[in-house]
């Protein structure tokens, strides 16, 4: 009265799940899926835009590893880092004219609200008398640049909306240099995951 042990299952059943199960995987697979993308909406596009910066230095790090014998780690600092210096040198360059050109454009702009009070304030002379547009739309003859100037709460929207676009900048940089430096073993690990 010996009992014998259950005999082990045959490979080919341990390894199949039930289609049930399969659907069940699947669907919780996508709402999972779904959920991530949804909570992390907004990190969707910086993480692109890295992939992106990365895959088109990556092919500058490949064409310069072909013709110097430098590694290339060596090849990605030299190659990051200059184009991370022409990224920002190059609004420094253009900060000086973009300066006068937009004192250029408040100026004409508060000569063309000057222009338009002045025409607001002559009477037209019509065949039937004379018409006043100043006495027709009172506001205008008190419009100004001023009034057109932003809020507080306008600035503090803008310092709001202009600290989370440098914090997804840096997160664009930071991720660009990492995807840059491993981008041989990410790419062989996603080819081996097909």
């Amino acid at each position: 009265m010996n009992p014998q042990p259950d005999p082990a299952p045959d490979a080919d059943e341990s390894q199949h799940w039930t289609e049930a199960f399969r659907y069940i995987a699947l669907i919780t697979l996508v709402l999972c899926g779904w959920a991530v993308l949804y909570y992390a909406q907004a990190a969707v596009k910086p993480l692109i835009i890295s992939g992106l910066v990365a895959y088109v230095l990556s092919t500058i790090v490949d064409g310069l590893g072909k013709a110097t014998r430098l590694s290339r780690q060596t090849l990605v600092v030299l190659v990051y880092f200059t184009s991370l210096a022409i990224f920002l040198f190059l609004p420094a360059l253009l900060a000086p004219t973009l300066i006068t050109q937009s004192q250029q454009i408040y100026t004409d702009v508060q000569y063309s609200f000057d222009e338009l009070r002045t025409a607001v304030l002559q009477p037209i002379r019509t065949p039937s008398g004379t018409m006043r547009l100043g006495e027709m739309f009172p506001g205008l003859a008190e419009l100004s640049l001023s009034s057109l100037l932003p809020s507080s709460a306008t600035v503090i929207e803008l310092l709001q909306a202009t600290s989370a676009n440098l914090a997804w900048t840096v997160m664009i940089v930071v991720t660009t240099y990492y995807l840059l430096s491993g981008w041989p073993r990410l790419r062989n690990w996603m080819i081996g995951l097909t």
